[in-house]
């Protein structure tokens, strides 16, 4: 039995790695010239070095091996395959053992040279990383190469894998990622779910395991066009789901990400689907997602930091009406409304609408028709400063009114109840009536407004007491101010703030003005 198991030990190997010198030499002199130059370029070693190497070198090479470790059955009859002394399933497994165990050699040569000749590294749970990686790759291509009885084939398709892996990693598709675990290192994004990744890849190798065996028992059929033609439609299909299951999961993070962060929802899209390049991706999800998005920025102009003069241009103008036109039940029409209003706000280059399609009326269609969507308080807000600017108060109280009946508690809710309040405050220097009611408004605002404006309402309703005459009144809405100030301050240290950097440090930086301001008139009515 023994003699037996070594000499088709021996039968394997001599098939695997004697078909072709260049089948040792390209895998060994690859491993070398890669690790010679990260030991050249030693300044910049880093663990995500090492990481990129064992996730996306060692996969290349195993598909590479993989692609061939069936040649003589491909070149011969496939009734070969039917006389081999062992099942087809353990004679694969001796097959891909041999190359994995030559693929691990080299891995092992390379960390070796990157532990003793540039710095440690975390070595246990980069291998471990790598493991499924290699797994997956090798067998992707082992299983097209079978189906397509041609080498060339399984390598073409495991490198354009490859190739895209490399091009977006988790950007591409967070839980197929090929070097999840570097990605992690490097903290990018969606780099979180490198674990669950390594699972997804474990279990399609095991998929892909059986179905390469069921394809070994099969007898090669004659060539035929029209059986190459849709092998070859399937592998670009297979291709087709890789990138549209990665896009459909950015989609289902980027609706969370418009709950908590809507201002930057539409860049968010814009800036994910940019990896993308020219291909069509977003319109696999319907035209109103691919005009949506629209022209998309080049990866280069996102890394920059150039997208917000890219994104608001006439053309991203055309693309957003076309969709709040011709698509307006869609996900992203009230996301399209909003960024159309901040292009005709902002002005950009030629975007320079007519006054019926201002701004001021794109905002008041948003929250008329999209009573519920994050957006309206955001689009609410603008529109009553717009109207405030303009003079037109009567805009600035419909806006006001329709916070109350929707969006109360809406920290946007706070500003068309401070420029009302100020409006009256300046009209009852003359009529004392307006006076009152920017009181009652005051009043009732400190009631619902959300803890992040509450200082700032208790403040200028302080204000407004005082200037009534009741300073003790005044005195213990100060009070409260200072004490909405501090605890409000101390929750931002304590929660994690889910809006945009410059928005956590305007926020802070608001309420430690309200304190300090609050200090200063308890100090002046003692």
């Amino acid at each position: 039995m023994f003699d037996n198991l070594r000499r088709l030990w021996r039968y394997n190997l001599r098939i695997v790695l004697g078909q072709t010198y260049w089948l040792l030499v390209i895998p060994i002199a690859v491993s070398q010239l890669v690790l010679f130059w990260h030991m050249a370029m030693a300044v910049t070693f880093k663990p995500v070095t090492a990481a990129r190497t064992a996730e996306l070198l060692a996969p290349a090479l195993g598909a590479f091996l993989c692609a061939y470790v069936l040649g003589p059955e491909y070149q011969l009859t496939g009734e070969i395959t039917f006389c081999k002394p062992f099942a087809v399933h353990r004679l694969l497994l001796l097959r891909l053992f041999s190359v994995w165990l030559f693929v691990g050699l080299l891995l092992a040569t390379m960390f070796a040279g990157y532990y003793f000749g540039l710095g440690p590294f975390p070595v246990g749970i980069t291998i471990l990383a790598a493991v499924p990686s290699v797994l997956f790759l090798s067998l992707l291509s082992l299983t097209v190469a079978t189906l397509f009885r041609s080498p060339g084939a399984g390598l073409a398709v495991a490198g354009a894998y490859w190739a895209l892996d490399l091009l977006g990693g988790a950007g591409f598709h967070p839980l197929l990622t090929l070097h999840g675990w570097a990605e992690r290192l490097a903290d990018k994004n969606f780099s979180e779910w490198w674990k669950t990744s390594k699972l997804c890849l474990l279990g399609l190798s095991l998929l892909l395991y059986f179905i390469n065996g069921r394809l070994m028992t099969r007898p090669q059929v004659p060539r035929r066009r029209w059986r190459t033609a849709a092998k070859t439609i399937g592998a670009t299909l297979v291709l087709g789901l890789y990138l549209y299951t990665g896009a459909a999961y950015k989609i289902v993070v980027g609706l969370r990400e418009e709950q908590t962060n809507p201002l930057q929802a539409w860049l968010w899209y814009r800036t994910q689907f940019s990896m993308y390049g020219p291909l069509p991706v977003p319109y696999l999800f319907g035209p109103a997602f691919g005009h949506y998005i629209g022209e998309r920025p080049s990866l280069s102009a996102v890394l920059s930091g150039t997208t917000l003069s890219i994104l608001r241009t006439p053309a991203a103008a055309s693309h957003l009406a076309l969709v709040a036109e011709r698509y307006p039940h869609s996900l992203w029409a009230d996301n399209a409304l909003f960024e159309l209003g901040r292009c005709y706000e902002y002005q950009v280059d030629t975007v320079t609408p007519p006054e019926e399609t201002g701004a001021l009326d794109i905002y008041r269609r948003l929250a008329s028709n999209y009573p519920d969507s994050p957006f309206s308080p955001l689009a609410l807000e603008r529109f009553a400063r717009l109207a405030a600017q303009k003079g037109r108060w009567k805009e600035v109280e419909w806006a006001h009114k329709l916070f109350q009946t929707h969006y109360s508690s809406h920290p946007e809710a706070w500003t068309a109840a401070e420029l009302l309040v100020n409006e009256y405050r300046r009209r009852g220097e003359k009529k004392p009536k307006w006076h009152q009611r920017a009181l009652q408004i005051a009043q009732r605002t400190v009631r619902v407004t959300s803890w992040k404006r509450r200082a700032r309402a208790l403040s200028l309703l302080g204000d407004l007491l005082l200037e009534a005459g009741q300073r003790e009144a005044a005195r213990q809405r100060y009070r409260e101010a200072l004490q909405a100030a501090e605890a409000a301050l101390q929750r931002f240290q304590e929660e994690s703030f889910t809006g945009s950097p410059r928005e956590f440090l305007e926020r802070r930086g608001e309420l430690a003005s309200v304190r300090r301001e609050m200090r200063q008139k308890l100090a002046e009515l003692k």
